[in-house]
């Protein structure tokens, strides 16, 4: 739940205005093929590949909506790494726990 994490940090936000908050969970090299956030959560929640500052993809999702993705290949960099992040719309992060984002994926493998 990055929205009442205490790691958390302040990051580019996924919907326009606003500030966003950033969890960071894997560093990269890193292939995504899952996420979903169930519907309910009153907070935006976006998921990235890229950095603190920048997004190099997003996925998003509005707050109260299911955001659900499988069988994607979505790739996080080495030197990048993935990130869930709230958007908070009223003002203040909900710490609900239907903000909770799972995600599933693979390290590449480096043949030699």
């Amino acid at each position: 739940m990055p929205g009442g994490d205490p790691n958390r940090v302040a990051c580019e936000a996924a919907f326009g205005a606003g500030a966003g908050y950033c969890l960071r969970v894997i560093p990269g090299p890193f292939v995504v093929t899952d996420v979903h956030v169930s519907a309910g959560c009153p907070d935006d929640v976006f998921v990235r590949g890229g950095s603190v500052e920048k997004s190099r993809w997003t996925i998003a999702g509005p707050a109260g909506s299911l955001l659900s993705v499988h069988g994607a290949r979505l790739s996080v960099r080495a030197g990048e790494a993935l990130f869930v992040g709230v958007q908070a719309t009223t003002g203040k992060l909900s710490a609900d726990p239907r903000c909770a984002v799972t995600w599933g994926g693979f390290t590449p493998y480096e043949g030699r």
